[in-house]
């Protein structure tokens, strides 16, 4: 999301497994260098928990997290979960945004 125009574009990267659990993810339209995506939390069935530090030119790191769920919707039980792999792990949502789910049901 492009939070300024308050807008969604959409990018394209290559993955390959750095690690159990964790994968280099590389977008060549913003630096080419591989950001590690690390999964802190799954039950496989329903939500995933995606956290990424990455240096940026020995300056700092910038910190992402994504909650990734199968359902447009997900029931109070996999929120609750989803909440407690996020406080196990140090992560706050405060700065998460919800993305609109507007595509087409099979």
């Amino acid at each position: 999301m492009d939070c300024k125009s308050d807008s969604y574009n959409s990018i394209t990267g290559t993955a390959k497994l750095i690690d159990e659990g964790t994968l280099g993810v590389k977008f060549r339209s913003i630096g080419g260098f591989h950001a590690p995506y690390t999964i802190v939390g799954t039950d496989y069935h329903s939500y995933a928990v995606v956290w990424s530090c990455a240096d940026i030119f020995f300056v700092g790191n910038l910190q992402f997290a994504w909650v990734l769920t199968r359902e447009k919707h997900p029931s109070e039980d996999t929120q609750k979960r989803v909440k407690e792999v996020l406080r196990a792990n140090h992560l706050s949502s405060k700065t998460f945004r919800n993305t609109p789910q507007t595509c087409l049901d099979n």
